[in-house]
């Protein structure tokens, strides 16, 4: 540093360490301040990664719902077939219900047989 007079025109400044020091721990507590709301506002309640899972799950429900709809439109179709076509009465009645037309017989074939145990299995 150069000693003497200062320049004309320059004022000469004398630094004091206190308030140095003071003007050092400010900026520190700002960035602190800073850097917390950075982090609030990232992983905070209503932060980007709370946006995020909530943008995720919306797009789910939009999801389901859209396959709902999808389900409710063919369960339409078929109460629609089921009130105005016989066919798809007698369908159900027949499949579901087990009915039969008058002198028809149905066959019931035992089920399949299961396959042999194997050797290790009857050793147990």
């Amino acid at each position: 540093m150069r000693e003497g007079p200062a320049p004309p025109g320059i004022s000469a400044r004398v630094v004091d360490p206190a308030a140095l020091r003071r003007r050092r721990w400010l900026v520190a507590l700002g960035c602190l301040l800073f850097l917390l709301f950075c982090l609030h506002q990232i992983l905070g309640d209503n932060g980007y990664l709370a946006l995020r899972a909530r943008q995720r799950e919306v797009r789910q429900l939009e999801n389901e719902v859209r396959r709902l709809a999808e389900e409710n439109q063919r369960l339409d179709r078929e109460v629609n077939r089921l009130r105005n076509d016989p066919r798809a009465i007698e369908r159900v009645a027949r499949e579901e219900m087990k009915l039969v037309r008058p002198g028809e017989v149905i066959y019931t074939l035992p089920a399949a047989p299961s396959p042999p145990a194997s050797a290790q299995t009857r050793k147990k």
